[in-house]
C-alpha cells in the first residue's frame, strides 16, 4: 500500500493477488478449464480535494495477460467520496 495525501486531496496503490473460479449461477457446475489462482491486482485512487475523486483498478492474469480494467485511465466516481490521510 502506497500513500501519499497534501493539500486536501492525495492518491493511493493498493496491490495484492486474486483467484477466479467460474461458477453456472444455475446449476452450481464449476468450468474449472477458466479457473485460475495468483492472479495480481493493482488500485489507484485519487482523493480530489475539491475536484472529483477518481479511481482505477487493473486485474491481470498469472501469465501477464490482461484479466479486466475499470479503464485505461482513471475513472471520475459518480457518487460518495475517497479520503486518503496519512
Amino acid at each position: 500500500l502506497n500513500l501519499h495525501s497534501s493539500g486536501g486531496g492525495g492518491t493511493v496503490t493498493a496491490t495484492g493477488k486474486f483467484s477466479v473460479r467460474y461458477l453456472d449461477a444455475i446449476t452450481n457446475v464449476d468450468y474449472a478449464a477458466f479457473d485460475f489462482t495468483g492472479g495480481s491486482y493493482q488500485l489507484n485512487a485519487t482523493d480530489g480535494g475539491a475536484a472529483a475523486d477518481k479511481y482505477q483498478i487493473v486485474l491481470v492474469r498469472p501469465d501477464g495477460t490482461a484479466f479486466d480494467s475499470s479503464s485505461s485511465s482513471q475513472v471520475v466516481i459518480a457518487g460518495g467520496a475517497i479520503t486518503v490521510r496519512s
